[in-house]
């Protein structure tokens, strides 16, 4: 993410919001980052809000599902949604709200596990449940399919209910208006054998649309073309 900001040379930061903050730890480094003036951070969890309050972040405590942000229209610079989309019920009230708040040629920068990964489709292909992909609420299915455990000791799931692949990614976000700037793929976390991640690294670079994280760097347009997505998402709505 700092590398990928560092690309996108932007030199004067405002105002910063970072939806689905948590605790705000990565919050506060991507904005000293920006040197931000202003860094808000939005969760729905009140215990994490308060930890990101003490670190100094302009805490909303928001369901992105279905409410409105108290910001104004116009009015941020930079928003981030790092691994967020794939927990919502309603991910276009999201996007509407990020489309609203941002400055026009202001940035959005998603991040999302990747439905058609090449590690996805090599499981598929052996009737593996694709990774990320969670079938239960209360057991992660495909970690224990097969083995000798006890069910209250396995892990939980972590709420993922939406998959992306990157071409429905992208198409999602251009319907709500954003322009298309980067597209990136990474590995995981450091959870997973260093092999793995390498071999992630390795594929992500060739083609993104392999990749096992996707990070897409989107862009509020400005002039005529704003008023006529305005136009098109106010009549879907209705």
């Amino acid at each position: 993410m700092l590398e990928l900001l560092d690309e996108l040379s932007i030199k004067s930061c405002r105002k910063y919001v970072d939806i689905g903050c948590g605790d705000g730890s990565y919050t506060l480094i991507i904005g000293q980052k920006l040197q931000c003036r202003e860094v808000h951070g939005v969760d729905i969890d009140e215990d994490r809000i308060l930890l990101a309050s003490k670190r100094g972040i302009i805490t909303i405590k928001a369901d992105m599902n279905k409410e409105r942000l108290p910001l104004a229209e116009n009015s941020i610079d930079i928003v981030t949604a790092l691994e967020v989309i794939e927990h919502l019920v309603n991910p276009d009230n999201m996007l509407q709200e990020i489309y609203r708040i941002l400055k026009p040629g202001g940035y959005l920068i998603i991040t999302t596990p990747n439905l058609a990964s090449y590690i996805n489709r090599a499981r598929l292909l052996f009737g593996f449940q694709p990774t990320y992909s969670e079938v239960s609420v209360y057991f992660d299915v495909p970690k224990i399919c097969g083995k000798d455990t006890k069910l209250i000791e396995t892990p939980k799931p972590s709420g993922h209910l939406r998959l992306f692949t990157l071409k429905a990614l992208k198409c999602l976000l251009k319907i709500y208006g954003f322009e298309i700037v980067k597209i990136r793929a990474s590995t995981s976390t450091f959870a997973i054998p260093k092999y793995i991640r390498i071999m992630d690294e390795i594929v992500g670079r060739i083609s993104p649309s392999l990749g096992r994280i996707l990070t897409i760097v989107a862009k509020k347009p400005s002039g005529k073309l704003i008023e006529n997505t305005i136009n098109i998402i106010t009549m879907n709505a209705i």
